[in-house]
């Protein structure tokens, strides 16, 4: 991996990238995202990584990084703040909109983050599972961001998408 390597992925396509200190990357069809920074110290458990969210869908979960500092993800609206948690993005490529949702982790516990319109300004934390949080760009560098309650369908396919992230996880790392 390199710096500002691009993951693309096409309509029947999706990926999994497991970094050397256990985050995981799920990358869904139709995404593209570039990997800005990735640096880690595997003595020290402390490192760096920086993600800029192109379009589509993925999922984070948080390793050794994300435990001693945050990971950073940008996306056309807004930039996220990630700490120890599990989340998932979904970008329109078509209006900008981002929908932004912490996931409860197996563990029971749901983590939070906090996001940024693009010029800084703090638009809310995202700490509830049962809500996914709709940011839309108003101007090149400003955004919006309006919590929505998931439903019950959307609920369960949160539940189904953490068990399934979490199996893939344990493969990748098994594989390192």
């Amino acid at each position: 991996m390199v710096s500002d390597e691009v993951v693309t992925t096409k309509a029947d396509d999706k990926t999994q990238i497991v970094f050397l200190d256990g985050s995981t990357l799920n990358v869904g069809p139709n995404s593209s995202i570039t990997i800005d920074k990735f640096v880690y110290d595997a003595d020290k458990r402390t490192g760096q990584l920086s993600l800029d969210a192109g379009r589509g869908v993925f999922r984070y979960v948080g390793g050794a990084i994300s435990k001693n500092s945050e990971v950073t993800v940008k996306s056309r609206g807004a930039t996220m703040g990630i700490r120890g948690t599990m989340v998932q993005v979904d970008i329109d490529v078509n209006n900008g909109q981002t929908k932004l949702a912490v996931l409860i982790e197996p563990n029971g516990l749901t983590g939070s983050f906090q996001v940024f319109s693009l010029s800084g300004q703090f638009l809310g934390t995202v700490n509830n599972s049962s809500v996914t949080a709709l940011i839309l760009p108003t101007s090149p560098l400003q955004a919006t961001m309006t919590e929505i309650a998931k439903t019950p369908g959307e609920l369960q396919d949160a539940l189904a998408i953490v068990q399934k992230v979490v199996q893939t996880q344990a493969v990748g790392q098994a594989i390192m």
